[in-house]
């Protein structure tokens, strides 16, 4: 694949479906995660997967109010 068929195939994926992640796969989706390089191998970030809505709501205002929180099974 050429670099720009990955740039321009992108697509950000609003509509989610209501069914649960096989544990094994999202720890696998997770460990490519933080395996991904990061500018000076520093990998300043941090992974935090939220299942919950009573948490979920709580995220929901602290992140600008973004359906996306709510609305995805895992956040």
């Amino acid at each position: 694949m050429e670099f720009n068929d990955v740039i321009h195939g992108h697509r950000s994926i609003r509509e989610y479906e209501d069914r649960e992640v096989r544990q094994e796969l999202l720890d696998q989706i997770l460990d490519a995660g933080i395996r991904a390089s990061s500018s000076g191998n520093m990998q300043s970030y941090s992974i935090v997967v939220t299942k919950g809505k009573e948490l979920k709501k709580k995220l929901y205002t602290a992140h600008m109010e973004q359906s996306m929180v709510v609305d995805a099974l895992y956040y």
